[in-house]
């Protein structure tokens, strides 16, 4: 018994290379912070659609009934809308998605430019390592 629970430990993931990767980081507060942030981003593109109050394309009414046509940044809006009416904060999210390669993303009408689709396929390979 306290074999196979050696070898548990033994396979189980460890963390001293990725904690070493990220050594240097500390050292360099700038860096540290570009990290957080990239990761802040990856990780609302991973997650958008799940959180976006709207999606990408509808038109969003304010409380008088009307589409909500330029409004403001408020609580109902937190970066306000487009002059068509639909919110900013939810396009941000979806539109994440079309930055970093994500499946879901890309042109709604289909196809995608052949370096854009290289440079999407890099980065999932990248980011899977």
């Amino acid at each position: 018994m306290g074999d196979r629970i050696s070898r548990l430990t033994n396979t189980s993931l460890d963390l001293l290379p990725l904690l070493s990767r990220l050594k240097p980081l500390a050292r360099q507060p700038l860096a540290l912070v570009g990290t957080g942030v990239t990761l802040t981003f990856l990780i609302l593109a991973l997650i958008g659609p799940l959180v976006a109050p709207y999606p990408y394309d509808e038109f969003v009414r304010n409380p008088e009934g009307r589409v909500a046509r330029r409004e403001a940044p408020s609580a109902a809006f937190v970066f306000g809308t487009d002059r068509l009416g639909r919110d900013v904060f939810s396009r941000v999210l979806w539109g994440a998605r079309d930055i970093v390669g994500l499946p879901g993303g890309g042109d709604r009408a289909g196809g995608r430019d052949r370096h854009e689709h290289r440079f999407g396929d890099r980065l999932r390979r990248w980011l899977g390592r």
